[in-house]
């Protein structure tokens, strides 16, 4: 499954088989339910890995060793990216024969998987758009779609095959708090009707659509010219895919000890791109090996992805014990102190956050509470750290000062207020970040140095504001939308009046992800190729735009200091991210590792991928 991916990443509900049944009445056959046990692409992963996961256990049910797979697009043309039929048929059509897909020749029980794209169906019906905002409505719209596909196969005079794999492409992405997408099955009684994977359009799903808070298009920067959009369907249905194809009911195949998939302990892990048999390259995640004992893309390497700090030009990796899935700083004071989180075996939340100070020394910790997980996404100069945590209701914001000591809060605009996830703070202590109202729409909020709480949403009110960072003026900056639109940037100064803008070229989206003293703001614009470029808007809202060289498939700025230096990411010609930073003469220096964050002196942290066979 795949995961949405707040900054702590909310835990999946369910991880026990579920059956869900419903009487129906239509055809010959008569669906009556969904087999679900995990079966979901996680909403909410952070790019990580794996050393120790595993192995995968066959549990004795089927494996489809030859599947067709189908494209069943449903919903108005027009919400769809211009380029995701184009796209998603090309993906699927050239799987097979894959060094991708000869990862599942290990699971199929001495036969080699093969699959072909048997073609597309078209349904301008609206798909269901009703929010999903717990287990039982989410249940009950896989088991919908699932019997509205199979009543369309009956109406078109198909019978579906049940080792055929039907990719259900809706043109929206109902809001739900637990996957980005899913792989199930539909029976009558004991008898498989069909396989189907729901890929939803997620354009407008900020979590769906990001590798999470740490990190906003590290995986969406590709070796191609899709949309990102496009990028995303790719993705979630290659994890569906290979599931499928190992997992069939989601209950009998391929999964280990804790109930994972083999596409889930390396769910948002790239190391570069995949190389198809149709000549197309795509930024698909890594899948787990056993006879590798890691996550591999098809050529039997894997990363490992350890902490990085960097100082002119030299980065420093740094490991925490027990942090097999990965380690990503996500701020960087001017003393160099950083704070961000780790991950262990249980992948889907940070396990705890960590200070690593200027000596290297690093202290790991927990919120008291935080039943499930602690992350970190700021550090001011004080030392105090800001970020969220997870318990069984939900993420809630904290402060954690100098000391050690914590303060806990949560935004409670309304009785559906949940989920707050600070993003930023300031030097005198100011938060801002985003909450939520019943799971559906974000909005953003500042929290002042006394604990008083202001929300906001940019103009127009749109379905998400994310509010991403402050400066010690009390300005914020970040980006909105509205659902299947693209993004626009905003700052919103201490009064709260609120600027938005649009780099003139970025016709596919704006996002402003930093701010400095002085108010020019760094982050990232989409031209019409759906290529990323940088950008830096200035006080006054010029715009100065830039690739970093030898970037053929996208630049992020992701981090701007006092200066004007900006540090980011790059994705070359194959695909492949590297780090940079851009001085305020416009300067480049590459970096080995992917920095978040930068202070004033041009140190850097954030991670380093380090390939390992």
């Amino acid at each position: 499954m795949t995961t949405q991916q707040p900054s702590v990443r909310r835990v999946f509900l369910v991880l026990a088989l579920l059956l869900w049944t419903a009487a129906l009445s239509y055809g010959q056959a008569q669906p009556t339910g969904i087999m679900y046990r995990r079966g979901a692409s996680p909403a909410l992963s952070t790019t990580t890995t794996t050393l120790t996961q595993g192995p995968m256990v066959y549990h004795g049910g089927p494996v489809l060793t030859n599947s067709t797979t189908y494209a069943f697009w449903w919903g108005n043309p027009a919400d769809f990216p211009a380029d995701a039929k184009t796209g998603m048929q090309q993906f699927l059509a050239g799987l097979n024969g894959s060094s991708y897909l000869s990862i599942a020749d290990q699971y199929m029980l001495g036969v080699e998987a093969t699959t072909r794209f048997g073609g597309s169906f078209y349904d301008s019906s609206a798909p269901p758009s009703k929010p999903l905002p717990d287990i039982k409505a989410f249940f009950e719209y896989q088991l919908d779609i699932a019997v509205h596909l199979y009543q369309f196969l009956q109406a078109s005079g198909v019978t579906p095959d049940p080792t055929d794999i039907y990719f259900i492409i809706t043109s929206n992405y109902p809001p739900n708090p637990f996957v980005c997408a899913v792989h199930n099955a539909l029976f009558s009684g004991t008898t498989r009707l069909l396989q189907f994977a729901w890929v939803p359009n997620a354009t407008s799903s900020y979590r769906c659509m990001t590798e999470g808070d740490f990190n906003l298009s590290d995986p969406y920067l590709a070796p191609n010219n899709y949309s990102p959009g496009t990028h995303a369907m790719a993705h979630f249905a290659a994890h569906e895919f290979m599931e499928t194809i190992t997992d069939p009911d989601a209950i009998g195949g391929w999964y280990d000890a804790n109930g994972n998939e083999i596409g889930d302990p390396c769910d948002y892990v790239f190391q570069s791109s995949v190389q198809l048999t149709n000549n197309s390259s795509w930024k698909i995640q890594e899948i787990w090996s056993n006879q590798v004992g890691a996550c591999v893309q098809g050529d039997g390497s894997s990363v490992q992805l350890l902490g990085a700090a960097s100082n002119s030009r030299t980065v420093t990796a740094f490991n925490i014990p027990g942090a097999t899935y990965g380690i990503f700083g996500s701020g960087i004071n001017n003393t160099g102190m950083i704070a961000g989180a780790y991950y262990d075996a249980n992948f889907w939340v940070p396990s705890a956050g960590f200070v690593r100070d200027p000596l290297g020394n690093i202290t790991t910790f927990n919120v008291p509470g935080a039943t499930i997980g602690t992350g970190a996404s700021g550090v001011n100069s004080n030392g105090t750290v800001v970020g969220s945590y997870l318990d069984a209701n939900g993420a809630h914001g904290y402060v954690r000062n100098a000391l050690g000591n914590f303060t806990t809060f949560d935004v409670k605009a309304s009785a559906l207020s949940n989920n707050t996830e600070p993003h930023g703070i300031n030097a005198a202590g100011a938060i801002t970040g985003t909450y939520e109202e019943a799971s559906v729409g974000q909005h953003g909020f500042v929290r002042d140095p006394l604990g008083n709480i202001t929300t906001f949403d940019a103009p127009g009110m749109p379905y998400q504001t994310i509010a991403y960072r402050i400066n010690d003026n009390g300005v914020v900056t970040g980006f909105y939308a509205d659902l299947n639109q693209p993004p626009h940037g905003f700052v919103r100064d201490p009064l709260g009046n609120i600027t938005t803008f649009d780099v003139p070229a970025g016709v596919n989206g704006t996002e402003a992800l930093s701010i400095n003293l002085q108010g020019a703001v760094a982050g990232t614009y989409t031209d019409a190729s759906f290529v990323k470029h940088a950008f830096v808007r200035t006080p006054s809202g010029v715009f100065i735009t830039f690739d970093a060289p030898g970037a053929l498939y996208g630049t992020v700025a992701h981090s701007i200091n006092k200066y004007g230096a900006v540090a980011g990411f790059y994705s070359d010609a194959k695909g492949v991210s590297h780090g940079f930073v851009r001085d305020q003469y416009g300067n480049f220096t590459t970096l080995s590792d992917i920095p978040w964050s930068m202070n004033d002196f041009g140190m850097t942290t954030g991670y380093e991928a380090v390939a390992i066979k």
